[in-house]
């Protein structure tokens, strides 16, 4: 009797410690990670992963390295910082890339730096980014978790007619506004025009703003000599 006593005990402590260092529910040891969207796709693929591989501290990761493979990207930099090319600069033209500094949330959009809720890894010689890359910048390829199915799809965004039938695939790009505002620069590294646009006690008026453009004088022409 003292001995069940004692293993109902033993139960019970176990049972409240359990509780204590893993409140949730334990998660499936494996995530279907699929590219494109149906078996027809060129992009296609539907594989298991470990499921601490694809969500970490609760947030999807992408193998970005693999994606620029498929969408043939092309990839320069080194073991510090990588750059994801989907346009390369030609003449005036500064193209369209995005640049990853490894282990940090800092990255780069077009020149536009942008700070990530999550930092980018390396694993092996493959980058992974957060999933907020792709929901937040990237135009033309669409990722989606779905928690409940257990499922990541990263996927081209698709044009289709009004029978769902795919006509093309929108193209790679970001979303990428420019920083009309930027921050820590100091008044004494403006130069005067900047100085003075920006002035909140200056009052410009539409008048002048339009007879500037124009090259014409607010000043009215002195009056007419009398004969």
């Amino acid at each position: 009797m003292i001995t069940f006593a004692v293993f109902f005990v033993l139960a019970v402590a176990l049972f409240f410690v359990n509780l204590l260092y893993n409140p949730g529910k334990p998660h499936p040891t494996t995530v279907t990670y699929q590219t494109g969207a149906k078996k027809e796709d060129p992009d296609y693929s539907n594989r298991k992963l470990d499921y601490e591989s694809v969500i970490i501290d609760g947030v999807p990761y992408i193998n970005i390295s693999e994606l620029a493979e498929l969408y043939s990207f092309t990839i320069t930099g080194d073991k510090d910082i990588l750059k994801y090319i989907i346009e390369p600069a030609v003449d005036n033209d500064p193209g369209v890339n995005i640049r990853f500094v490894v282990g940090s949330s800092e990255a780069e959009i077009n020149g536009e730096r942008v700070r990530l809720n999550n930092i980018a890894f390396t694993v092996g010689e493959e980058l992974f980014v957060p999933i907020e890359v792709f929901d937040k910048y990237f135009i033309g390829i669409e990722a989606a978790y779905d928690s409940v199915k257990n499922t990541l799809i990263i996927q081209r965004e698709r044009i289709n007619d009004e029978k769902g039938i795919l006509l093309s695939y929108v193209d790679i790009g970001f979303r990428i506004l420019p920083n009309l505002f930027p921050d820590n620069i100091g008044e004494d590294e403006l130069d005067n025009e900047t100085l003075l646009a920006t002035d909140p006690n200056r009052v410009i008026f539409t008048e002048d703003i339009l007879n500037s453009v124009s090259g014409r004088s607010t000043v009215a022409p002195p009056p007419a000599s009398g004969n």
